[in-house]
């Protein structure tokens, strides 16, 4: 990519929020966000097209989206995007994780002194998704969806300040045993895609160890709710 400027389009649909950006060298041209519990599926495109309006598809570098853990009807929404997208220009997609936005998105107010973060974000059931990571951003435990009961046994051992960010930061410090010393981080409640975009430009040139793309496949911690009707269930009706 030497010589080149990086034009990146990204956009997230994963939580409660749906958002686009296109970001040129780290610098925002275009970029909408909206908060919303339901309704991606009407808004993502749409939202898509204003941010790249006068903007040809063939000058962008890459594409960036979010691809989980999150909402199982909003993570299909932007992957089906992506995939026809990159059907359709020819332009490589890069898929990065949820906790990875949700850590980028709190570099700047984490504490000097935690020892690690971990980020926890909302399932909208009694579990949390949960992923632990040391000061320089290695993961220390891979993506994880924990009961509370079991928080205790999941948390790695930490001398210092925990700092906790992420949409379910408040119920996770309620788990934690009252030895930990945590901290809540601000912002991170909700993904914005100018963090999935810094992020996407970051895997084009990858830095060993820290993070690396993702799949264009969602990232599922447990079953859907809905369940598919077992063979012959319905002929028996």
């Amino acid at each position: 990519m030497k010589g080149r400027f990086l034009l990146i389009l990204a956009y997230d649909a994963a939580a409660a929020a749906c958002s686009a950006a296109l970001v040129r060298d780290g610098v925002p041209v275009a970029r909408e966000w909206q908060a919303m519990a339901r309704g991606h599926a009407e808004v993502l495109v749409p939202m898509i097209e204003r941010v790249m309006r006068g903007t040809p598809f063939n000058t962008l570098t890459a594409m960036g989206v979010t691809v989980g853990p999150g909402a199982f009807t909003g993570l299909r929404i932007a992957l089906a995007t992506a995939r026809g997208l990159v059907l359709a220009t020819k332009v490589p997609a890069i898929g990065v994780s949820s906790f990875d936005v949700a850590l980028h998105q709190t570099e700047a107010a984490c504490p000097r002194d935690a020892a690690m973060t971990v980020i926890a974000l909302e399932t909208k059931r009694t579990d949390i998704y949960l992923q632990a990571f040391d000061v320089s951003g290695v993961a220390l435990t891979a993506p994880a969806s924990v009961p509370p009961d079991d928080i205790a046994r999941w948390l790695p051992p930490v001398e210092g300040t925990l700092a906790v960010a992420g949409d379910a930061a408040d119920r996770l410090i309620g788990c934690l045993p009252p030895a930990v010393n945590a901290v809540r981080v601000a912002g991170a409640e909700l993904p914005d895609a100018v963090a999935v975009a810094a992020l996407t430009a970051a895997c084009l040139a990858p830095s060993p160890g820290v993070m690396e793309a993702k799949p264009l496949q969602p990232l599922y911690l447990r079953p859907p709710d809905a369940k598919l009707p077992a063979p012959g269930a319905l002929r028996r009706k």
